[in-house]
């Protein structure tokens, strides 16, 4: 592996607690409280999660309720990367052995396999193996995953990097309006690339977006090809931050967005 994940997300989450009473009853028709269970603690590696690589790269990875796995990786604010797997969690421990990582620097798709110790809504710390390379990494998770999704907190303009698996990041202009349309154009040499889709509110109810990209062609490396995959929006202070992922059925090439909100 010629990098490893990152990117850094900070943002605030509720946490919930329930608790419930009993009561006794009486002959004068007062019924009484029917104790209720306490939550059922969460036992999966679900959620966001920040920290760092032992290759020096910040990480930003969402382990999602089907077990999909996104990480983004970055350097210096530059994005350098995205990997892309499915994985399980079992008794404190997340695998995966079909993880993409789609590296922008080299420009190279490489298969890739992950396991992680995980401490529910704590932590998740691990290692990436891609053929002889083992790269370690520690993260802590980000309650900003059960934020709700909604359109109207993430619509706006975008200041973005976009790259595809064969295109290093380049500046691009991103448009989400509230309504749930994506819009975006890129520059390519004395052209540009256009692409459209959609974005909306995952059903998990969770802090992320189900986004589907089709490029209109022209200059766009991907033709005119259609990407589905997240977006996910998070905060810090006063900037919002839009990362997006999107992958071609065969996951042979896709669309990585990260953005700024203006």
């Amino acid at each position: 592996m010629k990098s490893a994940f990152a990117l850094r997300v900070t943002a605030m989450a509720l946490p919930l607690f329930l608790a419930a009473c009993g009561g006794g009853g009486d002959d004068s028709g007062k019924g009484s409280l029917t104790p209720t269970s306490p939550p059922v603690p969460p036992t999966t590696a679900e959620g966001f999660y920040n920290g760092t690589t032992s290759t020096g790269y910040d990480l930003f990875a969402a382990v999602l309720e089907n077990g999909e796995l996104y990480a983004l990786y970055a350097r210096g604010g530059v994005l350098y990367g995205v990997m892309q797997g499915s994985g399980t969690s079992s008794s404190g421990t997340f695998k995966s052995t079909n993880v993409l990582d789609i590296n922008l620097s080299t420009l190279t798709r490489t298969p890739a396999t992950a396991t992680a110790t995980y401490v529910a809504k704590a932590s998740l710390n691990g290692s990436v193996v891609e053929g002889a390379q083992t790269i370690n990494f520690n993260s802590t998770y980000d309650s900003s995953y059960a934020t709700p999704a909604s359109l109207s907190t993430i619509a706006g303009v975008y200041s973005a990097q976009t790259a595809t698996g064969t295109s290093a990041a380049t500046a691009s202009n991103l448009t989400i309006t509230s309504g749930g349309l994506l819009t975006g154009n890129t520059p390519v040499g004395a052209t540009s690339c256009s692409y459209s889709g959609t974005i909306v509110p995952r059903a998990s109810g969770k802090n992320v977006y189900d986004v589907k990209v089709t490029f209109q062609g022209g200059a766009c490396v991907l033709g005119t090809q259609t990407t589905t995959g997240i977006a996910i929006r998070a905060t810090s202070g006063t900037v919002t931050r839009l990362y997006a992922v999107g992958l071609l059925p065969d996951r042979s090439d896709g669309f990585i967005a990260l953005g700024t909100k203006l």
